[in-house]
């Protein structure tokens, strides 16, 4: 199996992103989306890097480490337990799934209900118990025992029905077009992407404001469609190309 694009996502929220290197909590110089020298994607570990950069490093890694290590395991998972437990293994490093770790051997064994109990091991940062690491590991537990339902393709001209005019909003420059797709990507986890939705959402009732108000000869039919999914989305609420 592969980690998800939203799997991706998920370490990218935990992480958080640093363009310039720093210590972690051990002292470990990292910088980027949790990359450390020891990950050996990059070297020597740079002081600046760009998101595209920190992205890139993280892919690598959990395409050449973490993913691998779990599939030697053996065991039968959906794409949410795949994910959650590439979370935890770039968290810990990918040797998390050897023989001398419990959920190593857990998943060997196929004990996907001793698998999901050891998330909760790991809160312990050099001996000490970190809040932020304990939080984490509920989330990546919640994750791995959610029922996997896997998404429908969505046909391109739903979307190609929003407007590509470009619109700006303060410093950003965006447009219909992009900022639906954005919004319905983050919905999937949105709890793990909240400040993002919040900026979307207020963008979309700024968008079906300006809408509403325009005298447009375009499609009636065509122009009410979008107003409800523009507002629609704008409250909040998941939506489902029609």
């Amino acid at each position: 199996m592969n980690i998800s694009s939203a799997g991706l996502k998920i370490i990218e929220e935990f992480e958080g992103f640093r363009s310039a290197a720093y210590r972690d909590s051990v002292g470990v110089w990292t910088i980027g989306y949790g990359t450390t020298l020891g990950a050996g994607v990059v070297s020597p570990l740079p002081t600046k890097c760009t998101q595209a950069q920190a992205q890139a490093w993280l892919s690598a890694y959990v395409n050449r480490e973490v993913a691998p290590a779990i599939n030697r395991t053996g065991a039968k998972l959906n794409q949410n337990q795949f994910d959650a437990l590439c979370s935890l293994g770039y968290n810990l490093g990918a040797g998390c799934f050897g023989s001398s770790w419990a959920v190593g051997n857990d998943l060997r064994a196929g004990n996907l209900v001793a698998v999901s109990a050891d998330f909760s091991h790991y809160v312990y940062a050099a001996g000490v118990f970190l809040q932020g690491l304990a939080n984490r590991r509920a989330l990546e537990r919640k994750l791995f025992d959610t029922p996997y339902k896997p998404v429908s393709p969505v046909l391109s001209y739903h979307y190609d029905w929003y407007d590509k005019t470009p619109r700006t909003f303060g410093p950003v420059v965006t447009n219909e077009f992009d900022v639906v797709q954005k919004y319905d990507a983050a919905r999937k986890h949105p709890k793990m992407n909240a400040k993002e939705l919040s900026t979307y959402r207020a963008r979309l009732a700024l968008l079906a404001a300006r809408l509403n108000g325009l005298q447009s000869t375009m499609d009636l039919d065509h122009r009410m469609w979008r107003l409800e999914q523009l507002q629609a989305r704008a409250d909040g609420k998941v939506v489902k190309p029609t």
